[in-house]
C-alpha cells in the first residue's frame, strides 16, 4: 500500500453497486467522536451474490488476507466476512446479523455522509452502539463512553436477542 485511501475502497464497492453501511471507527467519527482508525469497516447483506461481488471488488484492489495469502476471485467469503489489506488500506467486511442487526434494519436507520467526496451510508447511533456493545473490546467500550459524552447518556438501546435477555 502506497498511501491509505479509505474513500477509494468505498468508491470501488459503490461503483460495483454493492450496498454497504459503514460501521466501526469511521462511523464513530461520523457521529462526532474524532479518533484514529486503522481500517474501514463495512456491513453488507448476506447473500451469495453480495459475497461474490465483494470478493471480486477486493481482488481488483489487490486484497491480501491478514495471513499474507492473496484473495482469489473464486474464493468463498467466510461467514465472519473478510479482513484484508488492499492497495488502498485495510477493510473489514462483516456480514449482517439477525434482526435488529440485519442489513435492512441498519441501512434503514443509517445516515448519509461523505468521506473524501464519496457518498456513504453510516450506521445510525443506536445500531452503532449495539454493535459496539456486542464487540465489547476495550476500544469499543471507550467509543461507547465517548459517544455518550457527545450525545448524552444513555444512547438508546436496541433489544438484542440473546444479549439483553430476550
Amino acid at each position: 500500500m502506497e498511501v491509505r485511501d479509505d474513500a477509494e475502497i468505498l468508491r470501488r464497492l459503490r461503483d460495483a453497486q454493492i450496498s454497504f453501511v459503514v460501521i466501526g471507527g469511521w462511523a464513530v467519527i461520523a457521529h462526532g467522536h474524532l479518533r484514529f482508525t486503522k481500517d474501514i469497516d463495512v456491513m453488507v447483506a448476506d447473500t451469495p451474490a453480495v459475497r461474490q461481488a465483494v470478493t471480486a471488488v477486493l481482488v481488483t484492489a489487490g486484497a491480501v488476507r491478514l495471513g499474507g495469502d492473496p484473495l482469489a476471485v473464486d474464493q468463498a467469503m467466510p461467514d465472519q466476512g473478510w479482513q484484508v489489506d488492499t492497495e488502498h488500506g485495510r477493510i473489514d467486511v462483516l456480514l449482517e446479523g439477525a434482526a435488529p442487526l440485519d442489513f435492512a434494519s441498519i441501512d434503514k436507520a443509517a445516515m448519509t455522509t461523505e468521506i473524501d467526496g464519496v457518498s456513504i451510508r453510516v450506521a445510525g447511533l443506536e445500531h452503532l452502539a449495539a454493535l459496539k456493545r456486542i464487540a465489547a473490546r476495550p476500544h469499543d467500550l471507550d467509543d461507547l463512553r465517548a459517544l455518550e459524552e457527545v450525545h448524552g447518556a444513555p444512547i438508546g438501546r436496541l433489544d438484542l436477542p440473546g444479549i439483553d435477555g430476550a
